[in-house]
């Protein structure tokens, strides 16, 4: 089994911010090449952020949601580079696959309706330890 770094997940969700730019950078200027080389690590980053915090059921929903964005994404981007922009179905079924997650999520995982004591203490300003991310610490001796 793959042991998780050291690092706080917001090095790594901050970095993955950065190959999902450079992937649409090269998307709206033309940069086929460097578009489709791009693809990779912005999914896999994506991918490696869920599997992180695949404990904690808002963040898989939310990442599972952000990897199925990206790649409908990367979907729509190759159909407008190779196939006269052909693939934009196909790519909506990336999109709608994510809202359909986070749907999930909000009416039936964590009812948004149903007050929580944390979101009590989110909305006061008295936040514990574990609300948001770079506050979450991988722990590599679990």
């Amino acid at each position: 089994m793959m042991k998780p770094p050291k690092k706080p997940i917001r090095v790594y969700e901050n970095f993955h911010i950065v190959l999902w730019l450079l992937k649409d950078f090269s998307w709206v200027f033309g940069f086929k090449i460097l578009g489709l080389i791009m693809i990779t690590p912005a999914v896999g980053m994506a991918v490696y952020i869920t599997w992180l915090l695949r404990s904690n059921r808002s963040e898989l929903f939310h990442n599972l949601a952000v990897c199925l964005w990206i790649s409908g994404n990367s979907v729509w981007m190759i159909g407008e580079f190779f196939y006269q922009d052909r693939l934009r179905d196909p790519a909506k079924g990336f999109f709608i696959a994510g809202l359909l997650i986070l749907l999930y999520y909000y009416l039936w995982v964590s009812p948004i309706w149903v007050k929580k004591k944390s979101q009590d203490s989110v909305l006061s300003g008295q936040y514990p330890g574990d609300v948001f991310s770079d506050d979450i610490k991988l722990d590599v001796d679990r």
